[in-house]
């Protein structure tokens, strides 16, 4: 289906996947890994982050900070 044209910047569509476990080299906990995933349609540019909790702070973390290297510690994480 077609949709109309988005007015830049008006609309980002979020959702999340599951990515598979991760152990944590530190405490040898497990942990389940999420791809926390926002599109901008206009441009269909992608943002995709790995988190540990699907949660209003984790969500918060990810869209409030700036492009990071895929390095980046996983929100939730106690880095």
């Amino acid at each position: 289906m077609l949709r109309d044209d988005i007015e830049p910047g008006s609309e980002a569509q979020i959702d999340y996947g599951f990515l598979g476990p991760w152990l944590d080299p530190r405490t040898g906990k497990r942990h389940r890994v999420w791809a926390f995933v926002m599109v901008l349609p206009r441009s269909r540019h992608m943002f995709v982050r790995p988190v540990l909790h699907l949660d209003q702070r984790a969500w918060t973390e990810r869209t409030s900070q700036p492009s990071a290297p895929s390095a980046a510690p996983l929100a939730g994480s106690s880095q």
